[in-house]
């Protein structure tokens, strides 16, 4: 009995000044609450807002450049080529419209041929604003080293809406065989792509 009865007192003595500093350090707490909370501050920048940009290429050619079985951009048909022949020149006018800027380039595509044609047909193609030719080489080495965009022949590179002039130029080259004759080229596609930068 007497055992149990000073564990009580123990018990009793530790509660007693035990709760005089446990309460002290709950109260400190809760007043270091509130001053943290009227020395904080905080500012916020609303309604971000993200769009992409985009692109678009036309051109003012509504009929083939070259043709010799109808009516070209320059009122055509144009006539059966002999070696040496050379045809009038051709412009096109390429629009890029965007607010982006981009690399533009041009390739080519021979279509169908016959006889190994495109390799004697010799092609000049001027862009406006160069002093010299952007290409000068035959069909075939055209379309063979300019597939797509990434081998494409570059130079404008637009900072946004943009039109610029183009103009083709082509002949028979006058050593051609006389294997190329009765042969013919048809479907050759020219391209240009812009990708935005």
């Amino acid at each position: 009995m007497t055992t149990t009865r000073n564990s009580k007192q123990r018990v009793r003595s530790v509660a007693k000044y035990t709760a005089i500093p446990l309460g002290l350090l709950a109260s400190g707490a809760l007043v270091l609450g509130f001053s943290n909370a009227a020395f904080t501050a905080s500012t916020s920048n609303a309604g971000n807002n993200w769009a992409t940009g985009s692109v678009s290429l036309t051109n003012d050619a509504t009929l083939p450049l070259f043709s010799h079985t109808g009516n070209t951009v320059v009122g055509g048909p144009d006539k059966l080529l002999a070696p040496g022949d050379v045809l009038a020149d051709r412009p096109i006018t390429i629009n890029y419209t965007s607010g982006n800027a981009a690399d533009i380039r041009l390739f080519a595509n021979v279509g169908a041929q016959t006889g190994g044609l495109a390799q004697y047909i010799n092609v000049t193609i001027n862009s406006q604003g160069s002093a010299t030719p952007i290409y000068q080489g035959t069909l075939a080495n055209l379309a063979a080293s300019n597939t797509n965009w990434a081998t494409g022949i570059g130079g404008w590179t637009p900072g946004g809406t943009e039109t610029r002039t183009f103009t083709f130029h082509a002949s028979l080259d006058a050593s051609a065989p006389a294997g190329a004759a009765g042969q013919t080229v048809t479907g050759t596609t020219f391209t240009w792509e812009a990708q935005a930068r």
